[in-house]
């Protein structure tokens, strides 16, 4: 009862950072991409075919990654600044990145390794990677050497989603658009399926999932059920993401855009 108070005044208190969205203090950038996330120290991540860009809270540019031998950055995980995760679907490499965007670790190939049906790709807390096999349905749970841990058949009706994530507490989220955002245990374990649909990329911070319908900012705690609008964006975009004190997101353009909260 305790934890589950603690958690309540947490969420209040994010979720109370956020006033009111007012599209004419929209400030519009010069980078464009197709994803965003952002990191815990406020920075910002946005992904163009091949290429990473690293920004501050502000929309600077800090530092840019291109890798134009693997194809298009199919997704990105920045849970650990220092260990900056990409995934490229169409030549099955995953690349682990520094804060300044340099290389870590020669790239893993998952071809190479019999994985040829791997669509997503998540750097779980337990420092492991989660993948799915979309023809199989299955989550495949591997170290770093790429050697199987756990596998789990989904049950589910046919999927195509399009985002997988490992978060803090310790849960997968997997986000299909026609079937809702799946949660699931450490070990692959189906939990629930969260009752609204997302046809674009979500937010995950702790147990709140922020996503858009038409073009408003909501969200969704999936411990505490509890739901709300964050606010009007003003405009359709095709992703975003924020903290307490910004929101930022790509409109129809694909240019960054940000909302500066007061």
């Amino acid at each position: 009862m305790k934890k589950a108070m603690l958690l309540f005044l947490l969420f209040s208190l994010f979720v109370s950072a956020l006033p009111p969205v007012n599209a004419q203090e929209t400030i519009p950038t010069d980078i464009f991409g197709k994803k965003i996330t952002l990191d815990t120290q406020g920075n910002v991540y946005v992904t163009s075919g091949p290429s990473l860009y690293k920004l501050d809270g502000n929309g600077q540019l800090l530092y840019k990654y291109v890798a134009p031998l693997s194809g298009e950055i199919t997704s990105l995980d920045v849970d650990d600044p220092m260990k900056i995760m990409l995934f490229f679907k169409e030549s099955g490499k995953i690349i682990f990145l520094n804060d300044k965007l340099a290389p870590l670790t020669q790239q893993l190939d998952l071809f190479s390794c019999h994985y040829h049906n791997i669509s997503l790709v998540a750097y779980s807390t337990d420092n492991t990677l989660w993948l799915y096999d979309f023809i199989n349905q299955e989550l495949i749970n591997v170290d770093f050497f790429l050697k199987e841990l756990g596998k789990n058949p989904l049950t589910e009706q046919r999927l195509n989603p399009i985002q997988l994530l490992s978060v803090q507490e310790k849960r997968l989220v997997l986000n299909d658009p026609a079937t809702g955002i799946l949660i699931f245990d450490a070990f692959g374990t189906h939990i629930t399926t969260l009752p609204f649909l997302s046809k674009r990329p979500v937010q995950v911070t702790g147990t709140i999932v922020f996503y858009l319908k038409d073009n408003v900012l909501c969200y969704y705690d999936f411990l505490l059920h509890q739901a709300g609008i964050v606010g009007d964006l003003g405009q359709s975009a095709a992703a975003a993401v924020c903290n307490a004190s910004k929101i930022y997101y790509l409109d129809a353009d694909s240019r960054l855009n940000i909302i500066s909260r007061k």
